[in-house]
């Protein structure tokens, strides 16, 4: 089987967790997910009654949660109500880092990608951002977070869209955070970034390179990532494109099983031990950490561009 990634033959094995099966390439070590048409314990939710919330959230754990835009409509709530919940403080923290390098979206504008539930947006434009846009992947949410946050927003699908087409101009900044998972074709769309960013403008882009932690805390979900790209993928796909390396973040990591329900725990772990096998030990795929990466993008100048000043004292990777 060929890797939907790098194109390269006979280099992929399949990991099999229960909503998903992923196949990971040994040429370029990164990772394509399908949805597998049938859950195994899918049958067992149609007798879980859904008369408490936890009841309903078991039943959508083992099996199907409702489909299309209408799952969108968790998003939905958050904004028509204003509870920035687990979101609160991530523009103040993102301020904090750019402040460390001497930078700043004071008077910049700003394309955020996927950036529901638009908190994220809204605190920018407070704090000085100017013509702060936000994508969103579900019609109703960029809906709701014009209505309800005064957001310039419009729907975006990586994969069936063309960016620069439709924001229509260019940004300073743009950020892309916990989204390029969601993205099939990563030089498609960091070409389509080229035309996006202002001369001189930034990109910052924060994933999750690829883990068997990763697999195994999305398991259950319909809706998580598509690709697991690794750092390098991403690197060279940007650079390929005309960006410019300006820093790479450590963001951390986490065992799979953090803040997961104990169902959750139990069950993860015996599909944990069961894919294992298939893993090369000691390998990045044997890890059970999920762990988060940013990088700081600069589109390089073209012919008759007019560019963003840099600092004079930057810190390059």
């Amino acid at each position: 089987m060929s890797c939907v990634v790098c194109h390269g033959t006979d280099c992929t094995r399949s990991i099999v967790t229960y909503k998903s099966t992923w196949e990971r390439c040994d040429r370029c070590s990164c990772l394509s997910r399908e949805v597998r048409p049938r859950y195994p314990l899918e049958w067992l939710a149609r007798f879980i009654p859904a008369f408490t919330p936890r009841a309903r959230a078991l039943r959508q754990l083992f099996g199907r949660k409702a489909t299309g835009t209408d799952y969108y409509r968790y998003y939905e709530n958050f904004i028509s109500r204003g509870d920035e919940g687990k979101w609160a403080g991530e523009y103040t923290a993102f301020q904090e880092r750019l402040s460390q390098l001497r930078l700043s979206l004071d008077g910049r504008s700003l394309l955020d990608i996927s950036g529901e539930p638009g908190f994220f947006g809204r605190e920018a434009s407070r704090s000085g951002a100017t013509e702060v846009t936000v994508t969103a992947f579900a019609d109703n949410v960029a809906d709701a977070m014009r209505e309800h946050l005064r957001l310039a927003a419009f729907p975006y699908d990586f994969n069936s869209d063309r960016l620069s087409i439709l924001a229509g101009r260019q940004f300073d900044w743009i950020c892309c955070r916990y989204a390029i998972g969601f993205c099939e074709r990563l030089d498609d769309f960091f070409a389509d970034l080229g035309l996006v960013a202002s001369p001189g403008g930034y990109v910052y882009m924060s994933f999750s390179p690829p883990s068997l932690g990763v697999c195994s805390r999305w398991m259950f979900d319909d809706y998580t990532y598509l690709r697991q790209y690794t750092l390098d993928t991403v690197l060279v796909a940007a650079l390929k494109a005309g960006f410019d390396v300006v820093r790479v973040f450590d963001d951390g990591s986490y065992r799979y099983d953090h803040g997961l329900h104990w169902v959750q725990k139990l069950v993860t772990e015996v599909y944990r031990k069961l894919i294992s096998r298939s893993l090369t030990s000691g390998s990045d795929y044997y890890r059970l950490w999920q762990h988060n990466v940013a990088v700081l993008l600069r589109r390089g100048p073209k012919d008759g561009d007019h560019v963003l000043p840099m600092p004079s004292s930057f810190p390059h990777l």
